[in-house]
């Protein structure tokens, strides 16, 4: 019995890490191609007024804001981008192939509403147990490196607050539109 009952275990083992293969990084799919966020549509025409917004969110809107960006497409088609944020501590996977973009609101909140990973939840793989909402060091440290590889580096410059901004906690339509005029 004691036999059986470690063949089972041996085999539940080695099925949980033999599909380790069908998948890449963070992602339960194989990364079939990569892409530039800065050249391939949508994200090229969509990817500032995002990150300026949630700079300002975050309030890191006065100094440089660096993010490193890569486009996945999956097996499944499936295309994302995952960005590194430095200053806001955040893996974002970035999602636009299914939003309507074009209302300002959606374009600029696009980011926000994104899964996203905290770098305080990025842990050692040891570390993660079952009932935790954490993300091994072991898949996302790769992931960066090849981000910095084969990614794009976007600097989003220091800015100040938008009047419009100042004058509306809600950071409305008009705030959105002073936040994307900003050359």
């Amino acid at each position: 019995m004691k036999s059986i009952y470690l063949l089972v275990c041996w085999l539940l083992a080695f099925s949980c890490s033999a599909g380790m293969g069908d998948r890449d990084y963070i992602y339960d799919q194989k990364i079939t191609e990569r892409f530039k966020i800065t050249q391939t549509s949508p994200y090229k025409e969509h990817y500032v007024l995002p990150m300026r917004y949630f700079m300002m969110l975050l309030k890191t809107n006065s100094t440089d804001n660096h993010f490193c960006a890569i486009g996945y497409q999956m097996a499944n088609k499936h295309r994302e981008g995952a960005i590194f944020w430095q200053e806001g501590k955040l893996l974002i996977s970035w999602w636009l192939e299914d939003l309507e973009l074009d209302n300002i609101l959606t374009d600029a909140s696009s980011m926000l509403i994104s899964p996203s990973i905290s770098y305080k939840n990025i842990v050692p793989l040891a570390e993660i147990t079952t009932q935790m909402a954490l993300y091994a060091k072991e898949d996302v440290d790769p992931m960066r490196a090849d981000c910095q590889r084969n990614g794009e580096t976007i600097v989003i410059k220091a800015f100040p607050m938008p009047k419009a901004c100042r004058d509306d906690p809600d950071f409305g339509e008009d705030c959105l539109e002073a936040l994307n005029a900003i050359k």
